[in-house]
Order: C-alpha cells, then sequence, then structure tokens
C-alpha cells in the first residue's frame, strides 16, 4: 500500500502485479475479494475499555469464543475492507498473534488443533492501543484460502513481467 520503506519495497520488482496487488487489497469489502470465500471466515472487534485479556496466558476468553461462533461474526469478517483483512492476518502472522483452537474455538493444551485465530492490534498515535481484533478461520479454510490466495497472485501476474532474476530461480 506505498508504504514500503526503499531497501524493502519490492514492488519495483514487477510493478504490473504490484499494481494488481494495490488494487485487489483496498478499502473494497473483503467479500468482493477473488481471494475470499464466505463462510469460512470470523471476525470481532475488542475495544480496549478496562483492559485487555491476556491471551498468551489465558487463551482465547470465553465470551469471544461466542462472538466468534456466532452469525454476525461471519458478517463482521466479509464487510472488512480487503487492507483490513489483510493487515489483521499479516500482523498475527507477522508477530505470532496466533491463537490455536480446538473444534469448538476454544483455547485447550489437549486437543487437537481445528482453528486458527489471528489476533492483530488496533493502535492510534494518540491513545496507543485501542483493541484487538479477531480473525478466525478453521485450519482445513485455512489450507483452501493459501491456495486461492496462490491463485490469484498467479493470474494477476504475466509471465512477461516476471524479472529475469527470478524467473531463472524458477
Amino acid at each position: 500500500m506505498n508504504r514500503a520503506v526503499e531497501h524493502l519495497n519490492d514492488a519495483v520488482l514487477d510493478p504490473h502485479l504490484a499494481a494488481i496487488i494495490r488494487k485487489g487489497i483496498g478499502s473494497e469489502v473483503v467479500a468482493n475479494a477473488g481471494f475470499y470465500r464466505p463462510g469460512t471466515w470470523r471476525y470481532h472487534y475488542l475495544p480496549r475499555g478496562g483492559g485487555l485479556p491476556d491471551l498468551s496466558q489465558d487463551g482465547l476468553p470465553k465470551p469471544f469464543e461466542g462472538a466468534l461462533a456466532s452469525p454476525g461474526a461471519e458478517k463482521a469478517a466479509g464487510t472488512l475492507s480487503t487492507a483490513s483483512f489483510c493487515t489483521i492476518l499479516r500482523n498475527g502472522l507477522a508477530h505470532g498473534g496466533i491463537l490455536y483452537l480446538d473444534k469448538d474455538g476454544q483455547t485447550t493444551r489437549s486437543a487437537p488443533v481445528q482453528m486458527f485465530c489471528f489476533v492483530s492490534t488496533k493502535q492510534s498515535q494518540q491513545n496507543g492501543i485501542e483493541g484487538l481484533h479477531f480473525l478466525r478461520v478453521r485450519m482445513k479454510d485455512y489450507r483452501a484460502f493459501l491456495q486461492i490466495w496462490t491463485n490469484w497472485l498467479q493470474a494477476s501476474a504475466t509471465p512477461s513481467k516476471v524479472p529475469t532474476q527470478l524467473a531463472a530461480a524458477k
């Protein structure tokens, strides 16, 4: 989104693909994005209010388990902007903000992992952390998302625009 610093700006490797990605990850609702599948994602926002839960010690609090299981959470996920959706996912992955949940969407130490919940903070320069974003998906749906995402990127790239150093690496 044009925020890359010069030494990390890989958009110069393929300006055509960078333009497609900027267009695809904009302010449109994510439900309209080619890489989004309705019914697979759940979203909940927790304003800071009186404090934030200690997710690393306590896992996903019970009230949020219910909130993420509600039909409203499915609708809320689809109404996120694609930029917000991708930012929450990116921040959860980059900063280790991932909760591993069982088949019921609960944090347990003994049950197999069936869902991921990506957690990202909402921050402002004036107030610091304002709240937490929770984006939940079943493991099988996340795997499908990764394939859809890859297909979307591949379909967006044109072979003639692939830089020679990347083509040689294949």
